[in-house]
């Protein structure tokens, strides 16, 4: 899959690791592996440690927060599509993004919060005045 270290540590939610690896200015926080995933989609998809090693991760200006996966998510569409309400808060407050970012198929992190049932990540996204309320998938 052509992970790095960090992919790889982000993902187990090993946040020594990830602590030591953004440390070293050769770490390259936004390398993708073969299905455009980094290792700020890792964190919001794992269970371990996952608030920590996104908090960690989201420390480097150069960290690209936005980045689209081959599914056209973000780590906020990972966050909310699991209801892993401290990570979206985490990603709101910090706002290097666009939180109505669609994925291939027209999808929000709102509608993922919605269909996946996440009352609370729901309502979290709904507080915000950018919030797209009504936007639409590609099938309607």
């Amino acid at each position: 899959y052509s992970q790095t270290p960090l992919f790889d540590a982000a993902g187990s939610g090993k946040e020594w690791l990830v602590r030591i690896l953004l440390g070293d200015a050769r770490t390259d926080v936004n390398k993708s592996n073969n299905n455009k995933w980094t290792p700020m989609h890792m964190g919001p998809n794992k269970p371990l440690k996952r608030f920590q090693v996104v908090e960690l991760m989201l420390q480097p200006e150069k960290v690209d927060v936005g980045r689209v996966n081959n599914r056209g998510w973000t780590a906020l569409h990972a966050a909310a599509r699991r209801g892993y309400d401290s990570i979206v808060k985490l990603l709101l407050a910090d706002g290097r993004f666009d939180i109505n970012q669609k994925d291939k198929e027209g999808s929000t992190a709102l509608y993922y919060a919605a269909i996946y049932e996440r009352p609370q990540t729901l309502m979290l996204l709904l507080c915000r005045d950018d919030i797209d309320v009504d936007g639409a998938t590609e099938f309607g």
